[in-house]
């Protein structure tokens, strides 16, 4: 935690015109803490990480517990306590498998064409379920026919879909920290300090799970050839695109992209591109305000400080 955190200061000093050296040499102090240890390795099967059968494994470094439970009240009293509602909310609306789900929180066909040819990931990570659909109009979200298959427990029953008992109780446990997010955490504070020896051989742990060539390499991401070159730009690069496909629809991304001062740019690059049903609901991001959230009133009225910019 002090690892990711020390990283996240990092981050917004730089955008603040703060020498982030201090920070990131935190950073990389406690994600050395962590290595050291020697209490954490990589599943050799990437998508251990996301069954029943694969919870609190070698590469969790901490996991939130669900337990399944036929009774529910929905959110109220002990609702949340044990079970959750990932399974069902992610979870395709197509009855193909006799399992549907709520259809939400799609991966999008920007995050499809991310993953380099032969990422053994991609497959882990999105099913492209549209020679299942039986209802389309029920089942395309947004114009959006990919499925996340991380958190639908599509395979947890004999190969087949994990049955719920009841709606709120996904029984699969939320990975919230696995090691290979270390191992990338790590690797950045490196390469921002210039140390890019130390940083390689991390990023190439990463890669060498999924069978990807070392770094610096070029390869075909979202349609073109990308050079990776053993630069410090080169490096970071990497970097950002690996924590992207290796940590996708974990829940990660977006504060990525907050603290990389690069979240008004992707947000435009990739609205631009995705179907007219997904522009429609698309809110719009304002540079230097919705980096952060507003400040409470009354936490002000404490003495918390001036209102965040733009609010």
């Amino acid at each position: 935690m002090l690892l990711k955190a020390y990283l996240y200061k990092a981050g917004f000093e730089r955008q603040q015109g703060v020498d982030p050296t201090d920070s990131y040499t935190q950073a990389a102090k406690w994600g050395e803490e962590v290595v050291k240890s020697q209490q954490y390795s990589l599943c050799p099967v990437y998508f251990d990480n996301f069954t029943l059968a694969g919870e609190n494994g070698p590469e969790s470094v901490f996991e939130i517990q669900y337990i399944e439970d036929p009774r529910s009240d929905y959110g109220e009293g002990e609702g949340f306590s044990r079970g959750t509602f990932t399974l069902i909310l992610q979870r395709t609306r197509s009855t193909h498998w006799g399992e549907s789900g709520w259809g939400f929180d799609h991966p999008t066909q920007n995050l499809y064409d991310e993953y380099e040819p032969g990422d053994l990931r991609r497959d882990a990570t999105i099913l492209d379920f549209t020679d299942y659909m039986t209802t389309p109009a029920e089942e395309i979200y947004l114009g959006n026919h990919y499925l996340n298959l991380k958190n639908a427990q599509m395979t947890d029953n004999n190969g087949q879909p994990y049955h719920l008992t009841h709606h709120s109780r996904g029984p699969l446990n939320y990975r919230l920290i696995r090691y290979s997010d270390v191992l990338l955490m790590l690797a950045e504070a490196y390469c921002e300090l210039g140390d890019l020896g130390r940083a390689k051989p991390l990023l190439n742990q990463v890669r060498d799970r999924v069978g990807l060539p070392a770094f610096p390499y070029t390869a075909t991401i979202q349609g073109k050839s990308v050079t990776y070159a053993e630069t410090q730009d080169g490096l970071r690069n990497a970097i950002r695109h690996e924590r992207r496909v290796e940590l996708a629809m974990e829940g990660h991304r977006w504060f990525d992209l907050l603290r990389w001062g690069i979240a008004a740019e992707t947000m435009a690059a990739y609205i631009a591109g995705e179907t007219p049903e997904a522009q429609a609901e698309y809110a719009g991001f304002v540079k230097g305000k919705h980096e952060l959230m507003p400040i409470p009133s009354q936490q002000i009225d404490l003495g918390a400080g001036p209102q965040n910019p733009g609010y």
